[in-house]
């Protein structure tokens, strides 16, 4: 009889055993779901940044002509189609020390997180041009330059633009 009872003792220890690891199987499961579905909306999030910033890269590409000048909150980048490679390369390096010098203005700072990192990708892949040897067209030097101008031209447009929106 107690042999009984021990073995009814251990079988209901057993089976709260049981009861308890389900729930803390199922608990486990919905916690689980919810990682993976924040998971999907931080990675369809960062997509979308991903798509804005190269919409933004390629705008600034597009839109670059042989000069390209920004408003008094930004830095002026004059560029001549005829200069040499050595002067164009110079300009391009004058063009990422301003560029570095807006972010770090309080216009700058004031930027929205996805344009910064679009200026940002816009003066490494300029500092890569100045690094690397060999670029014989100036105007690859131009449209590094005028990509980092038209982004920090379309920022400040567009905070003048709420400025005035905002004085109305």
């Amino acid at each position: 009889m107690i042999a009984f009872v021990l073995v009814v003792a251990v079988l209901v220890a057993a089976i709260a055993g049981l009861i308890g690891s389900n729930t803390a199987r199922e608990a486990a499961q919905k916690e689980h779901a919810q990682l993976e579905e924040e998971l999907t909306l931080q990675i369809e999030q960062l997509e979308q940044e991903r798509d804005e910033l190269q919409a933004l890269y390629d705008q600034a590409i597009a839109s670059g002509g042989a000069s390209a000048g920004a408003t008094s909150d930004g830095p002026t980048i004059e560029i001549d189609v005829d200069d040499t490679v050595a002067s164009a390369r110079a300009q391009l390096q004058d063009a990422i020390d301003s560029a570095k010098a807006w972010l770090d203005s309080d216009a700058g700072q004031a930027m929205q997180g996805h344009v910064r990192l679009a200026l940002q990708n816009a003066i490494d892949i300029a500092s890569r041009l100045i690094e690397e040897s060999g670029i014989a067209d100036p105007q690859t030097y131009i449209d590094a330059a005028n990509a980092i101008t038209a982004i920090i031209d379309e920022e400040t447009a567009e905070n003048a633009q709420e400025a005035q929106d905002a004085q109305q």
